[in-house]
């Protein structure tokens, strides 16, 4: 399957991002929900692509165990830094 994806990319001019570096690599392999702790590689352009316990997708985390919390936990942190940064710009105003 990952050579028929391969493929199409291919003959359509897209590009997959895969570095031998897990840490420059944007395509990475995510595992959900399964008792194997040791996956079988998947290899693209003879470079094993990296698992991962967890990956960011348009925004959001998404993660092995299929708990939201992760998501949630991030996105909170993140208000409670706009809020912070907006109320040293506001300072003491009057409301």
């Amino acid at each position: 399957m990952v050579d028929i994806c391969k493929l199409f990319c291919d003959n359509h001019g897209l590009k997959i991002s895969v570095d031998r570096d897990p840490k420059k690599s944007k395509t990475k392999c995510v595992q959900f929900n399964s008792v194997n702790t040791s996956p079988a590689n998947i290899v693209l352009n003879n470079i094993p692509v990296p698992w991962s316990d967890s990956y960011k997708h348009l925004g959001h985390i998404i993660s092995a165990d299929e708990d939201m919390f992760h998501d949630q936990k991030a996105k909170c942190g993140e208000f409670n830094s706009k809020v912070h940064s907006l109320r040293q710009e506001i300072g003491e105003q009057y409301p």
